[in-house]
């Protein structure tokens, strides 16, 4: 929605998720395959998908998303040159916000605001742009 509203949905910009199978009616009766989850969010489920793959394997500039320890995986398999991974963590538990810390370079914490994510986001689609 970030991308649309800022008519940024651009051509480069590829969106990977579940999606549901719906009956006639339009409720959700299953899910399409391949189901990604957090075990399985790296290069290989991408392959999946041939015609985004194709386009962006090669890509050597990536922004990570995560809650979970396991996420700072979906990275494994590319090659890449910039890697910027950005955690959320919800919990107060110290021993788990230190491995956050160490598996992530910046963290939003307790539901935080999507903010820093946005002003990375409009730095890099209106570099030029002093209004972001």
């Amino acid at each position: 929605m970030y991308l649309k509203n800022h008519n940024a949905r651009l051509d480069n910009i590829f969106l990977v998720g579940n999606d549901f199978i719906r009956d006639e009616a339009g409720k959700a009766i299953d899910f399409k395959k391949p189901l990604i989850h957090s075990m399985n969010k790296s290069e290989t489920v991408l392959k999946d998908f041939p015609e985004i793959y194709e386009k962006i394997h090669e890509r050597k500039n990536v922004i990570l998303l995560g809650d979970s320890p396991s996420d700072v995986q979906m990275i494994d398999g590319f090659a890449y040159d910039t890697l910027l991974k950005i955690g959320f963590l919800n919990t107060d538990d110290e021993r788990t916000k230190e491995k956050f810390m160490q598996l992530y370079d910046v963290l939003i914490l307790q539901d935080g605001s999507l903010e820093y994510v946005s002003e990375i986001l409009n730095s890099i689609l209106f570099p030029y742009d002093d209004h972001n």
